[in-house]
């Protein structure tokens, strides 16, 4: 005879447990669906708004970002023009790396021809309301991880999806987010503005899985591969 255990045998109180458990593990598996398709969502939504953004920028100064009169670099020699730098890149070659790395959308957040150290200087590029053409950002609100380093280019004002808890590796920093053990600091991947003076521009996501699928950064912009999300600007 099964003993009783307040009102119940031991083999119902077990079968309780069991019950239990499958109810959870199937309760987490159906959140963890929910959470990655909310994931997807937002990313969409946030990656056509920083489209949006983009295209206002080429509205107002006739360029995308890193184009034309926004170019970063004439082969080795830096563009002139601009002026809003990091104190930290002290040469050319290193501002020329941090300018046209395609995840820096610093010409989305500040006016790189702006001199940051003359408050009276008015840029070349600025705002005319008679000629309707200038930026006028900014384009975008930074994020509070908005400051990211790849690969030895530090300090870039990128933006990052919305996946949550993927490790960081040793390719991707944010600034307060450095430590990929912490599991409370919710870290994404930048997003990455691909194609460049080529005929196929793109923003693009790395996706749920956290890996870029492509073969270079700089080339296919609106290519794509796997599980990247991909909004295509021209």
């Amino acid at each position: 005879m099964q003993k009783k255990i307040t009102g119940f045998t031991l083999m119902e109180l077990l079968l309780v447990v069991f019950l239990l458990g499958v109810l959870a593990v199937t309760t987490m598996s159906a959140l963890d669906g929910i959470e990655g398709d909310a994931a997807n969502q937002v990313t969409r939504a946030e990656i056509a708004e920083i489209a949006t953004a983009i295209r206002q920028f080429k509205r107002d100064t006739g360029w995308y970002p890193g184009e034309g009169q926004y170019q970063c670099a004439d082969g080795a020699t830096l563009n002139p023009q601009f002026l809003n730098f990091p104190s930290a890149l002290t040469n050319d070659a290193q501002k020329i790396a941090w300018c046209a790395h395609p995840a820096n959308l610093w010409m989305l957040f500040e006016n790189p021809m702006q001199n940051p150290s003359d408050a009276s200087d008015i840029p070349v590029n600025q705002w005319n309301p008679d000629s309707m053409r200038g930026w006028r950002g900014p384009y975008l609100t930074k994020q509070s991880l908005g400051l990211v380093d790849i690969e030895g280019v530090d300090g870039m004002y990128g933006l990052h999806d919305t996946f949550l808890h993927k490790p960081i590796g040793n390719d991707y920093v944010w600034n307060g987010c450095a430590d990929p053990d912490n599991k409370q600091c919710v870290v994404g991947r930048p997003y990455y503005l691909r194609g460049i003076n080529t005929e196929s521009i793109g923003l693009v996501s790395h996706g749920e899985n956290g890996v870029l699928e492509v073969d270079a950064l700089n080339d296919a912009g609106c290519t794509k591969n796997g599980d990247d999300l991909v909004v295509c600007l021209k």
